[in-house]
């Protein structure tokens, strides 16, 4: 369960300017991070996964409330499962960023599987056409720590 603050901060019901973090996380921080971005952004998905550790059905809920897009599974296997990420936010920045990438959406979503599995995770994403395929590879011949 998410920790207490981030829990109400959650179900805030609060408008953000949308335009001032599309300038955030597709303009300034990939200016600061340089060839770094995608992977800093990956493994700030996964440690933000740790502060907001959610059950399997709530995680396109959390994926919402976060204002990442729509997320819906596609296919669930033992060893792979496939997301698409969809919606205004993921259509506005690939359509006006053509740097836009989606390792935090992968990141956070590798580390909320594996931390109900039990086993490695790990994520790619991949822009296709308006949304982005996240694909999810797990390992179950590794076993994690539950959270």
């Amino acid at each position: 369960m998410a920790e207490p603050q981030y829990t109400e901060l959650m179900n805030a019901d609060t408008n953000t300017p949308f335009f001032g973090q599309l300038m955030l996380r597709d303009v300034v921080l990939p200016d600061l991070l340089g060839q770094q971005s995608g992977s800093i952004s990956y493994f700030a998905g996964r440690d933000l996964a740790m502060r907001l550790p959610v059950a399997d059905d709530q995680i396109p809920a959390l994926f919402t409330a976060l204002g990442l897009g729509t997320l819906a599974q596609d296919k669930m296997k033992l060893k792979l499962r496939t997301y698409t990420l969809s919606g205004t936010t993921v259509t506005t920045r690939i359509k006006n960023f053509k740097t836009a990438d989606f390792q935090l959406e992968a990141g956070l979503l590798a580390q909320l599987i594996q931390q109900k599995l039990g086993m490695t995770a790990e994520a790619t994403s991949e822009i296709h056409g308006t949304n982005v395929l996240l694909t999810v590879g797990i390992d179950p011949s590794e076993e994690q720590p539950l959270l």
